[in-house]
């Protein structure tokens, strides 16, 4: 009987023993995941495109492109860039240089490209508004150009200066008006200024421009001549 009860003693026992190891086992949290290897940051790589031959004095709309490999950033300038280009909107005046930066994480490489701009003389928009422009003569001449009748300004008309600003915004000598108007080139032989256009002719030393009128009963260019006024930039 004894031994009976020491059997069903140490059994119970056994089984109390056996139920708190499998109730520790149970609630315990399990170990966390292994991290993952660490997977070595790559190299980033960078290709620019961009104009490479000179460009024309105050050209504008230039278009900067690129390709990049293991790269999660461009920047240009220190500007953070999206896609793969960028249109420089203002108009250029000088050789400018751009910065170009690629980033992975940690890793980068850059690219300095720099674009040639031209002389002054290199485009319409130079010729018209590198120097101010004074009244050299009118005339008037038939379709085909040929010279119908001229005049030289006077005096008072002698001293007016036109200066057309390299921001589009032409202001004159107070003697002939202290307002502003808007100026653009519309292309290469049409200009425009104060809303009307006017057929453009223009050289390192002269500027005509020309609007069809009637005049002895025919069509004829009125043509308004401009020398330059002064050997000092409208914008230094």
């Amino acid at each position: 009987m004894r031994r009976h009860v020491k059997s069903t003693i140490l059994a119970t026992g056994l089984v109390l023993i056996l139920g708190s190891l499998i109730i520790q086992s149970c609630c315990k949290k399990p170990l966390p995941p292994p991290p993952p290897p660490v997977e070595e940051e790559k190299d980033p790589t960078l290709e620019v495109f961009f104009p490479e031959e000179e460009i024309p004095y105050g050209e504008k709309d230039i278009v900067l492109s690129w390709t990049t490999t293991n790269a999660k950033s461009l920047y240009v300038n220190g500007v953070k860039r999206s896609g793969e280009s960028h249109t420089i909107l203002d108009r250029l005046f000088k050789d400018t240089t751009f910065i170009f930066k690629a980033v992975n994480i940690k890793k980068e490489v850059g690219k300095e490209i720099t674009l040639n701009i031209g002389d002054w003389t290199s485009s319409t928009f130079g010729l018209v508004s590198y120097y101010p422009w004074r009244y050299k003569k009118m005339s008037i001449s038939d379709m085909k150009d040929n010279v119908l009748a001229w005049w030289l300004p006077d005096e008072e008309e002698r001293s007016w200066v036109f200066y057309y600003h390299k921001n589009g915004v032409t202001t004159y000598s107070p003697d002939l008006s202290t307002g502003r108007t808007l100026w653009s080139i519309k292309n290469d032989s049409t200009i425009t200024s104060n809303g009307f256009d006017f057929r453009l002719q223009v050289s390192e030393e002269e500027m005509i421009l020309s609007y069809q009128t009637r005049w002895n009963g025919q069509d004829v260019w009125f043509n308004l001549i401009f020398e330059h006024a002064s050997d000092t930039p409208t914008d230094p």
